[in-house]
């Protein structure tokens, strides 16, 4: 697949140099996605919106911050960027990145501190960790009952966990 420019050359590359960041936004406009790179203190987080995606963006930048908090990336006391920079570089209104922030200080994944900004909360691995174990169960749980409505019986239910544990065991 090919990715074509606008008639209007909507191709913006601008790299701004700081004290300890470097930014870098790059957007390829066309039914493309909007990239931006933000780089601090020698570790990089890359947040992407899809034009393109049926998911709000809120939503998909909810879920980038949910995985770079589960994964490391983001870890308790690192701070978010300003709506506003954020905004500005993801080319969306301050009020969709208010509204992801909003969620996700609602599901305890950051904090605002007033004049401060937003942060990440020292409980936000463990809050979505909780969180995810408890909507696995749930599918689990549904699963299993499709399954048993399949007439599979209790052995071959547990074969097939034991083989996708073991699966799973080598990612």
């Amino acid at each position: 697949m090919e990715i074509g420019f606008s008639p209007a050359g909507r191709k913006h590359f601008f790299q701004t140099i700081s004290k300890n960041l470097l930014t870098i936004t790059l957007a390829l406009c066309y039914n493309c996605t909007i990239t931006t790179r933000t780089v601090e203190k020698g570790g990089a987080v890359v947040y992407q919106i899809d034009n393109q995606s049926r998911q709000a963006v809120y939503e998909q930048l909810v879920q980038q911050v949910e995985k770079y908090v589960l994964t490391g990336v983001l870890v308790g006391g690192d701070k978010m960027p300003s709506v506003r920079r954020m905004s500005v570089e993801l080319h969306v209104n301050p009020n969709t990145v208010q509204r992801a922030y909003t969620e996700l200080e609602r599901a305890g994944v950051i904090v605002t501190a007033p004049g401060r900004g937003a942060f990440v909360s020292e409980q936000g691995a463990i809050t979505l960790k909780e969180r995810r174990k408890e909507m696995s169960l749930t599918e689990l749980r549904a699963l299993v009952g499709q399954l048993k409505l399949a007439g599979l019986d209790k052995q071959q239910i547990l074969q097939i966990v034991e083989a996708a544990y073991q699966e799973g065991s080598h990612d």
